[in-house]
């Protein structure tokens, strides 16, 4: 997209109002990626007396779906959206909807998971002798399961297994966050990191972010979403972080059987 396309959007006719009055196709699509970019842009370039925080317009008057309403019969795109394919019709958010962490797990499906919004949960404690029984049976290493050895090693003392420690985030996801209705698979998980040692005694949380959540293009009665999830230790730090995939079924219409 060039600089006078988008020199020609943002300024528009003289009869037009401003740009960001009345571009609902990133605004309210969900597509935070459309929308940040667009503030962003509108906040450098056009509007510089007026900053964009958290993917929000920050303003003395915020944003409010009267605007869009009384400009709705203009457009309801802008070039990104027609040159990515984006375009759709947008409706206002619904406000109504529960956080994901109120919506009971056999009562979730694939609507409740929002693009943005985050679950944290656990504790879950790392137990020293699971540590060890884990590592015997799967990853025998001498620094997982020969307390001796691992105090000589770079580690200086006893490890958890990385995939001991992707076992416990898998039980808080899964007594947490996946539902318990409408999860059908995972295709796998993408840049799986472990990025600090996990030692018995840890307390271990999960922060999962829903980063993206569209509806099947092949299959429209489920959903992919992705997940941005870090493990944490009980002194906030990143011990293991992945991105996962996950289909999730749609809600049933009324007239399901």
């Amino acid at each position: 997209i060039s600089q006078e396309q988008i020199h020609a959007v943002t300024e528009g006719p003289a009869s037009h109002p401003p740009f960001f009055s009345w571009c609902t196709g990133c605004l309210l699509s969900g597509r935070s990626d459309l929308r940040e970019g667009w503030l962003a842009y509108i906040s450098a370039h056009t509007y510089p007396d007026r900053r964009v925080a958290d993917g929000k317009y920050t303003q003395e008057k915020p944003w409010s779906h009267q605007v869009f309403e009384q400009n709705a019969g203009l457009t309801a795109c802008c070039i990104l959206c027609l040159t990515r394919g984006q375009f759709k019709e947008t409706q206002p958010a619904d406000n109504s909807m529960n956080d994901l962490k109120d919506v009971p797990l056999n009562e979730r499906y694939f609507e409740d998971y929002r693009e943005g919004e985050v679950l944290e949960c656990g504790p879950i404690i790392v137990e020293r002798e699971e540590v060890m029984a884990f590592a015997r049976r799967y990853d025998p290493q001498a620094f997982h399961i020969d307390p001796t050895a691992a105090a000589q090693s770079i580690f200086g003392g006893l490890i958890a297994s990385g995939w001991h420690t992707a076992a416990l985030m898998m039980r808080l996801l899964v007594d947490n966050y996946i539902s318990h209705v409408a999860s059908l698979s995972s295709p796998g998980v993408d840049e799986l990191r472990w990025l600090a040692p996990v030692r018995p005694g840890d307390a271990l949380s999960v922060r999962a972010r829903a980063i993206e959540a569209r509806v099947s293009r092949s299959k429209p009665d489920r959903g992919i979403v992705r997940t941005q999830v870090e493990v944490l230790n009980q002194e906030h730090t990143v011990v293991m972080s992945l991105l996962a995939t996950n289909l999730i079924a749609c809600r049933p219409g009324p007239n399901s059987s």
